[in-house]
């Protein structure tokens, strides 16, 4: 079995950002399919609940073929211990990548977007919004994080 060295070239090495026009039925005109890369999100960093994560990979890994026991508990121990835990740790904002914390501060609802609906009159305003956002670095991510009560 080979390593793969470079995960972000290996994914998207047939990537087209479009489908081929007779690929497409119904709806001839598409959106710019995602990367394979960012849809894997390589390098985000795990904030969910340890317990729950235990649970999740007892679940898809199942039993350990020699002994009656799950491959989960023979790597990391039993969920009680917490060994996973003290693996995964506790991130910080300022640990995430800045594609997380995007994604992290349009869940709460803030708006980078132009809706069908939105007035022509302000629509310059939002365009300007999503410039400034878009050119945060990690320092401006994260302030705008903790205003927006982005929570980890």
């Amino acid at each position: 079995m080979s390593v793969v060295e470079d995960p972000e070239d290996f994914l998207d090495k047939d990537y087209k950002p479009r489908q081929r026009l007779d690929m497409l039925q119904h709806n001839k005109r598409q959106d710019d399919l995602t990367r394979p890369s960012e849809g894997a999100q390589l390098g985000f960093v795990f904030i969910g609940n340890p317990t729950e994560e235990w649970a999740r990979l007892a679940a898809a890994y199942g039993k350990c073929i020699d002994e009656d026991k799950l491959v989960v508990e023979r790597i990391y121990g039993r969920a009680r211990e917490g060994r996973l835990a003290k693996i995964l740790g506790r991130p910080a904002l300022k640990d995430l990548p800045i594609p997380q914390l995007r994604q992290l501060i349009i869940g709460t609802g803030y708006v980078v977007d132009i809706a069908k609906d939105t007035p022509d009159a302000e629509k310059p305003a939002v365009l300007a919004r999503r410039d400034e956002f878009l050119k945060l670095d990690v320092a401006g991510l994260v302030a705008l994080a903790e205003a927006e009560g982005v929570a980890l």
